[in-house]
Order: structure tokens, then C-alpha cells, then sequence
């Protein structure tokens, strides 16, 4: 599992290709852009408590759910479908 909770900047300062597991960065508060976001999570993918008012480079495959409630863009499950390939779960 990648957890990057607590983090303070506006954008990941990283970039992944894939992640086997999970990646939640959730409750972070500051990040409003999904820049650096792993194009595949093979597990959760969760945003949920951020300045999110795009899910623009979010990864285009998700393994299990794609969490991304509690910000200002209060994203639909047909947002996030429209956008990424989530397998086994729900949006939400």
C-alpha cells in the first residue's frame, strides 16, 4: 500500500506507472491536482478529502474501488467512469 496522508503540497511530487496495491492519498486537504497519480492502481485508489475540483490525470484503471468524496468537485460515479476503468468495485 502507498499512503501519502498528511501530505501538504498542492501536487504529488512524484510519478508511479503502476501500483500493485493500493494508493490513498486521502485527507490531505491541500492537493487539488491529480498530476504524478499512478496510471494503474491494482488495488483501492482513494482521493477522498482534498481541493479536487478535477479528476483529470487520474488513473485510467483501478483494481478495486476509486474513492474520491469530500471534495469541492463532488464527483459522480459517471465522472470517474467517464474517465478510468474501475474493475471490481465501486466509485465510491
Amino acid at each position: 500500500m502507498h499512503n501519502v496522508r498528511n501530505f501538504r503540497g498542492s501536487s504529488l511530487p512524484f510519478k508511479f506507472r503502476k501500483v500493485t496495491g493500493d494508493f490513498d492519498f486521502s485527507l490531505c486537504q491541500t492537493l487539488t491536482s491529480l498530476d504524478g497519480c499512478p496510471e494503474e492502481v491494482g488495488g483501492l485508489f482513494a482521493c477522498s478529502g482534498n481541493q479536487l475540483l478535477s479528476l483529470k490525470d487520474a488513473p485510467k484503471k483501478v483494481g478495486l474501488r476509486f474513492a474520491c468524496y469530500d471534495n469541492p468537485g463532488n464527483f459522480t460515479e459517471e465522472d470517474v467512469r467517464a474517465i478510468c476503468k474501475v474493475k471490481a468495485g465501486r466509485y465510491r
